[in-house]
């Protein structure tokens, strides 16, 4: 699913009332040859009125361990895994999860138009 090395990130401005943040993040234990533990993830962010955005996170991950997406403290996505702990089998598997999205008050400048 993913390539094989370290971990990245990037942000990206689609527009002026828009940008995109992707972190792809791996690591298997140190000591001993094993699968990654590995999530890639989008963030969008987008201005939809003056003083409110919705945000919008896609992405997918290993089948273990758990996994969240926290937004102000709460989750946006969460992944309790149902596995017993890390195998061959639930490391070489992933899933997708599909777009969770939420609005937030925050402040904006007021340079978007409304939807």
């Amino acid at each position: 699913m993913f390539p094989n090395n370290n971990g990245e990130g990037n942000g990206d401005n689609v527009n002026e009332c828009e940008s995109e943040v992707t972190m792809h993040a791996w690591g298997s234990y140190p000591f001993l040859p094993s699968p990654n533990i590995e999530f890639r993830v989008v963030w969008n962010l987008k201005v939809i009125r003056t003083n409110r955005v919705r945000i919008t996170l896609s992405g997918g991950h290993n089948l273990f361990p758990n996994f969240e997406g926290l937004l102000d403290g709460s989750d946006l996505y969460e992944y309790p895994t149902l596995l017993p702990g890390p195998t061959v089998s639930d490391l070489e598997a992933s899933t997708s999860f599909p777009r969770q999205t939420r609005e937030i008050d925050a402040e904006t400048r007021g340079c978007c138009h409304e939807e």
